[in-house]
């Protein structure tokens, strides 16, 4: 009763918070200015539906291979999304020299390649720490120093690692859900310039699966509201296009289903899983894969913004 109790609150905190944010509903439709960028957002999307579709089919009746798929450092989801999270690294550091050429994307006074050096950054740190800063791939010895971390590996999120996936995980839910569902098409003056750097409301259909993937995690408050902030989104987006006949409407249909489904099969049949992690690293690789698809789409826009002309 207390769990339920729980999940009432953390689902109505939600429901207050979107419908605080939403914008007007002429606002709402999808603002992708070029055809190409929506289909590769729609592209992602539906790759991560299957993958979000396959990994509840496999724990009804092949857990032993979503462990195979996700668990081990060596696996092939492990290994593609620190490659993701490399590749976001370089485009994002062509996205600096191009913006720094071009003398776009500027934030007041901070230039434009500045603002994504930063960015560049803190992926940077992120595909680091996920490597173990080497010793996955060159496999060294511990050092004495980090062997008192949970998973005894060099990184440094491993010693505080419940509060820094809690912060993690928010702040990607914030950035490819969130703030792409919130932002107006006009903003104020004031946030013009950031403007610049909110990708298209696209992004929701491939971000919301970060709202998901809860199991080991699910008894985190701020992770619940965040799964129920990604259902009424996709909601509010589903009710603008009902019937519209649009693309929109059919991959948003077919994703509140695999969100809803999925979700029911990890909380109920979450106890066939063999290291109960393996539906959080899924919800890892859905980041690193909206980092590469934002740092595409940052890329593809400094090279296409024309010197001097308005964002």
């Amino acid at each position: 009763m207390l769990g339920l109790m729980k999940t009432a609150i953390c689902a109505s905190s939600a429901g207050f918070l979107v419908y605080g944010v939403k914008p007007s509903a002429p606002d709402l439709r999808f603002t992708a200015n070029d055809t190409t960028v929506g289909s590769v957002v729609v592209g992602v999307s539906i790759l991560s539906q299957v993958i979000m579709g396959l990994s509840a089919l496999s724990i009804i009746f092949a857990p032993a291979i979503l462990n195979m798929m996700v668990n081990s450092e060596g696996s092939p989801f492990a290994l593609l999304s620190e490659t993701l999270l490399a590749a976001a690294v370089i485009l994002l550091g062509l996205s600096a020299v191009r913006l720094g050429a071009r003398k776009r994307g500027d934030i007041g006074v901070i230039p434009g390649a500045l603002v994504v050096v930063l960015m560049s950054f803190v992926v940077f740190l992120i595909f680091m720490e996920e490597i173990s800063w080497g010793q996955h791939i060159f496999d060294w010895a511990t050092p004495e120093t980090f062997s008192g971390n949970i998973q005894s590996e060099t990184n440094l999120h491993n010693f505080y690692t419940n509060r820094f996936e809690v912060a993690y995980y928010i702040s990607a839910i914030a950035a490819f859900v969130i703030i792409p569902f919130a932002w107006p098409e006009k903003s104020v003056d004031s946030l013009n310039d950031l403007s610049f750097y909110v990708p298209p409301r696209d992004f929701i259909l491939a971000g919301i699966p970060i709202s998901g993937f809860l199991y080991l995690s699910w008894n985190i408050a701020p992770l619940q509201i965040g799964l129920f902030v990604g259902l009424f989104v996709l909601l509010a987006m589903l009710i603008l296009h009902w019937g519209d006949e649009s693309r929109y409407s059919t991959v948003l249909t077919v994703l509140v289903c695999v969100f809803v489904l999925a979700q029911f099969v990890y909380l109920t049949m979450g106890d066939r899983l063999i290291h109960v992690h393996e539906v959080d690293e899924l919800r890892e690789f859905q980041i690193s894969l909206m980092l590469f698809l934002y740092s595409g789409w940052l890329a593809w826009k400094a090279t296409n913004v024309r010197t001097g002309a308005p964002t």
